[in-house]
């Protein structure tokens, strides 16, 4: 699709994911959108030729390809308004596969288990009669724990910056604003806790480009959503 602008007969499940990604653009009026690819591949394309950069690349010729209104979908035929545009699915589609495979799981009766495929989801309480305990790594050495949270049939995902560094001296995160180009601190990390894996991973995405008032006050208007926030001083600080 991204190679030719269009997709003919595409699968039933990316027709689902796409028109999810779009419902999730129309409540953060854009700040999620799966057409940031063109983006992504200005920042990798730049510093992967000037690794030591100390600005980022220009890039007002290419947000006007930014744009999730610009994707049309249908079941029988997928494509862009404008030559150049590009999807992608990086921060949903860990999360909706998540859920499919809960689906699939439940329906062979298995209802205790603790699932990671990208984005974690907890399905019932361990053998032991206890919550899961879900890890979120601290965004200044991911190998470690900033905390735990306590999870029964709900999803946990965290989008942070420090996820992968463009450049050298590792300022420059692949979390990206769609309406501005910029790219989010590295040491900013999100975690979503929801329902469904998709949700959070969408909203992990979203809320990370965001400043903590207004996650708070988006969040509070959601039902059956916590966020948190991984600090390097104080470790998981629960913000809703």
């Amino acid at each position: 699709m991204n190679r030719k602008g269009y997709l003919s007969a595409p699968p039933l499940e990316l027709v689902e994911l796409l028109q999810r990604a779009k419902s999730i653009s129309r409540a953060t009026n854009g700040l999620f959108d799966i057409t940031v690819q063109p983006l992504w591949q200005r920042y990798h394309r730049y510093y992967s030729a000037h690794p030591d950069a100390e600005t980022p690349p220009p890039v007002d010729d290419i947000l006007p390809l930014i744009n999730w209104r610009a994707v049309r979908i249908d079941p029988a035929h997928i494509g862009f308004d404008k030559p150049g545009m590009a999807i992608t699915l990086n921060g949903i589609a860990q999360g909706y596969i998540t859920d499919r495979v809960a689906d699939l799981l439940k329906r062979n009766g298995v209802d205790r288990v603790l699932l990671d495929l990208g984005e974690t989801r907890a399905m019932g309480l361990r053998e032991d009669g206890r919550a899961w305990a879900v890890g979120v790594a601290d965004p200044q050495a991911p190998a470690r724990i900033s905390g735990h949270i306590e999870c029964v049939d709900r999803a946990v995902a965290t989008s942070g910056g420090y996820g992968l560094m463009f450049d050298a001296a590792r300022r420059i995160s692949h979390l990206l604003n769609p309406h501005t180009g910029a790219s989010i601190p590295a040491a900013r990390s999100i975690t979503v806790v929801a329902d469904q894996a998709a949700t959070a991973d969408a909203w992990s995405t979203t809320f990370s480009l965001m400043k903590n008032k207004d996650i708070i006050k988006q969040a509070v208007q959601m039902d059956h959503l916590a966020v948190y926030q991984s600090d390097p001083t104080q470790g998981l600080k629960h913000l809703v």
